[in-house]
């Protein structure tokens, strides 16, 4: 811990004597926090800055209790200057951005709330995201699919429509580099090409040449 940030007590702080930090850049869901703390009553702390009565951390959750008309929550001081506060404010943040779940974990944990009466309510995950978890996690445990061995066995088939399936554009930054990859192909320059070579399918355009000054 920095020597310059001291610790003190939680206590119990009317809600309207905290202030929101003005340069918070997180954008919270206080929908679902209010949804939490209904359903799960308040859990843990804030975190905020003694000398300005800024919140440094769960800045949301306090929007969360002004929403409810809580009348007072518990509050973790610290007695800090402002850069401090700003690092502990933006700390806490990105270190939950750069964490991840153990997919599998979260689906069996979550599943077995939906056994419950009360379901994924408080939980801030819904049907939705509940069931793109488990289609991802389903993606993972299942065996690789062998596309090689799957088409064994299946009937041939004739495609009547011979369209070409897709068409690349290449751009150059010079007529050298434009230059220099016809050369490699072995074909004059051209501003549409069939590759690999013309095979009889409909609709070719390649009679168009790369430039107005038609080649020899």
């Amino acid at each position: 811990m920095s020597k310059d940030t001291q610790v003190a007590e939680v206590e119990q702080v009317s809600v309207a004597e905290l202030l929101l930090h003005p340069q918070n850049p997180r954008v919270g869901n206080v929908e679902e926090i209010s949804k939490s703390i209904l359903a799960n009553g308040w859990w843990g702390t804030l975190v905020a800055q003694r000398s300005t009565n800024m919140v440094l951390a769960g800045n949301h959750r306090l929007l969360a209790a002004q929403q409810l008309e809580l009348e007072t929550v518990p509050v973790y001081w610290l007695d800090c200057d402002d850069e401090q506060a700003l690092k502990i404010l933006l700390a806490d943040n990105r270190t939950s951005d750069i964490s991840q779940y153990d997919e599998v974990r979260l689906g069996e944990l979550l599943t077995s709330l939906t056994l419950n009466e009360e379901g994924l309510l408080g939980t801030g995950f819904g049907i939705e995201s509940y069931d793109d978890l488990m289609r991802s996690v389903e993606g993972q445990t299942m065996d690789i699919t062998d596309h090689e061995a799957e088409w064994t066995h299946m009937p041939e088939f004739n495609q009547e429509d011979k369209m070409a399936a897709f068409r690349a554009v290449v751009h150059f930054a010079s007529e050298k580099n434009a230059d220099d990859f016809f050369k490699m192909l072995g074909v004059h320059k051209q501003k549409i090409l069939w590759w690999p070579e013309h095979d009889g399918l409909v609709q070719s355009d390649i009679g168009k040449s790369w430039s107005h000054e038609e080649e020899e």
